[in-house]
């Protein structure tokens, strides 16, 4: 197994307060990444892949521990769940060992359901690039590359596991010569009286991979800035009375400006992307450099930094209060006044599943993510030689998804609507 052994012996947690302090019932905070293989699961297999992942990140394999004073993680020896379903399992309960992350299989398909407290969508691809590693060896009786994986021979490093906040306490946050930009109070979906929330509803979509990325490179710009403006031109197309600009929430890995590229903690930050009626009036060339412009000045590492020094001081208020049912209030009040609604919908793009070895055994990749009072979040994941698309939005009508996809339409893109329904989103337990 790795030569370092992370074990948590009743450590309080840090950076993840604000999950771990806000999750409910209602709002469990979690995600689940799905995976389509080209041939049916292996029970045996992937029995054998959990086991390895569970040697290898020790520092996932926790329970919370909820007292008086705090909540704190502590190692849980049990093993992880493998459960042949089709449902959603209950982390932090007895039908996951206690556990923040389980895994579920039926026919061709593996999920992953985790805690977004313990881990983001980049640390998650980590970790299923581990398990895959070692279900095609069992499977398969081949060896894949390793290039990318992290392997159970590995040192590991405590940069994969130190809370990487706790590196602020008393420094000084380094001055940006970017200062940010204003937001507007942006027009939100569920101020339109025709809908109502009636639950999340999720719409699948496959792009091909090769037309998508030669168009971004000829603007040089990304899938992600791509598919938030025409995102944000379809929720105006259907708004063109609105006075309120749209605002596409764009997710934003802050390990880069930390220097942590390795870390497993959520690490998500936003960059407000505004499509106002000025921007409206440009071509769509214009908009599009527009967006691209917002980008790179949001990604400048010092002014990265200057947000996660923000992020630190309100941690650090936090376990400042002596209760858990104080840092509880406390973090419930200060996410009521936010809570997704400085957008009007929220983009995430984690990147491309790379290892060629390993994904020559997958078809297809998606999430279903809980967030509430986002009106629609767009989750962008790539494998093989296709973009793969998760509209998600709180009600049934598929007015807005109609109209996104005939974005994609005005600008030669082909697609496939490869499935829809409700999603199955991980619950949590209490």
């Amino acid at each position: 197994m790795g030569k370092t052994l992370v074990t948590y012996s009743g450590e309080e947690i840090f950076t993840a307060q604000p999950e771990y302090y806000a999750v409910s019932e209602n709002s469990p905070i979690t995600f689940r990444l799905s995976f389509e293989l080209f041939e049916a699961i292996d029970p045996n297999a992937l029995r054998f892949a959990a086991d390895r992942c569970f040697e290898r990140y020790p520092y996932l394999m926790v329970r919370t521990e909820v007292t008086e004073k705090a909540i704190r993680l502590k190692y849980n020896n049990l093993p992880i769940v493998v459960k042949e379903t089709r449902d959603a399992l209950m982390l932090n309960s007895e039908e996951t060992n206690f556990h923040l992350i389980a895994l579920t299989f039926y026919d061709r398909s593996l999920s992953l359901s985790a805690f977004h407290g313990l881990i983001d969508g980049t640390g998650a691809l980590m970790f299923m690039g581990t398990l895959f590693y070692y279900y095609i060896q069992k499977r398969y009786g081949e060896a894949p590359s390793s290039e990318g994986i992290r392997l159970v021979e590995d040192e590991i490093s405590p940069e994969e596991y130190i809370d990487p906040l706790r590196m602020f306490s008393g420094q000084s946050c380094p001055k940006s010569l970017y200062a940010g930009h204003e937001i507007k109070k942006p027009f939100r979906i569920d101020e339109d009286p025709g809908f109502s929330k009636t639950g999340f509803y999720s719409y699948y979509v496959r792009l091909p991979e090769k037309p998508l990325i030669e168009f971004c490179k000829g603007h040089d710009s990304s899938p992600a800035s791509l598919f938030s403006l025409l995102l944000a031109r379809a929720v105006r197309s259907q708004n063109t009375t609105a006075s309120k600009p749209i605002v596409c929430a764009l997710c934003q890995n802050m390990r880069h400006a930390l220097k942590v590229e390795k870390a497993h903690h959520s690490l998500i930050g936003a960059i407000y992307l505004e499509y106002d009626e000025v921007l409206e009036k440009l071509s769509f060339d214009k908009q599009y450099t527009a967006f691209r412009g917002r980008i790179i000045l949001d990604s400048d590492d010092d002014y990265v930094l200057t947000k996660l020094y923000s992020m630190h001081d309100f941690c650090s208020d936090v376990e400042k209060l002596q209760s858990t049912a104080a840092r509880k209030g406390f973090i419930q009040n200060a996410k009521a006044c936010t809570d997704n609604t400085n957008s009007t919908f929220i983009v995430s793009y984690v990147g491309r599943f790379a290892n060629e070895s390993i994904n020559k055994h997958i078809s297809s990749i998606y999430v279903d993510v809980d967030a509430p009072n986002c009106g629609i979040i767009l989750e962008i994941h790539a494998v093989n030689d296709s973009f793969y698309l998760s509209f998600m939005q709180e009600w049934r009508e598929d007015t807005y998804f109609r109209a996104f996809c005939r974005e994609i339409e005005k600008i030669g893109f082909d697609y496939e609507v490869i499935g829809e329904g409700n999603p199955v989103i991980p619950k949590y337990k209490i």
